[in-house]
């Protein structure tokens, strides 16, 4: 068999064993891999990716919003996004903070340094709406096939 395994739970660990030698992972996972395990090397196909965001949001209900608001602006100022950005070994949607980050560990990152140029061809995953069944049963097959 080709597929070793469909999931989002043991890919990193079998990157770093060397159980597998390709995995589908988030590019901050990748980064663990290379910190753990040099020779891994963090690829996009030609084909292109899908465009990952993560984001902080204050929700309607909470109690303690004045907080939650100072908190967000405290990370997005450029000398604490770039301390979070070398410490969870993933890129932030702040372009002051990606540019003080050091040459080294850009060297050691490759994809860290990726041009928005880069980043901008990536598409958007929407609601598939009606298209969700021919998905899960795409997903159900190849998880039947293992």
């Amino acid at each position: 068999k080709t597929l070793l395994a469909y999931d989002d739970t043991t890919f990193y660990s079998k990157l770093v064993s060397g159980e597998t030698l390709m995995v589908q992972a988030w590019d901050g996972w990748c980064n663990y891999g290379i910190a753990d395990k040099p020779e891994i090397k963090y690829i996009i196909p030609k084909e292109g990716s899908d465009l990952w965001v993560d984001t902080m949001v204050v929700m309607k209900a909470s109690e303690h919003k004045d907080a939650a608001f100072q908190f967000i602006n405290f990370m997005l100022d450029a000398k604490n996004h770039a301390w979070a950005a070398q410490n969870i070994d993933y890129k932030v949607p702040n372009k002051p903070a990606m540019e003080s980050l050091p040459a080294d560990f850009l060297a050691k990152f490759p994809n860290m340094a990726m041009p928005v140029a880069d980043l901008v061809k990536f598409e958007q995953l929407r609601d598939v709406g009606e298209a969700q069944r021919d998905y899960s049963k795409i997903v159900s097959e190849i998880k039947a096939a293992q």
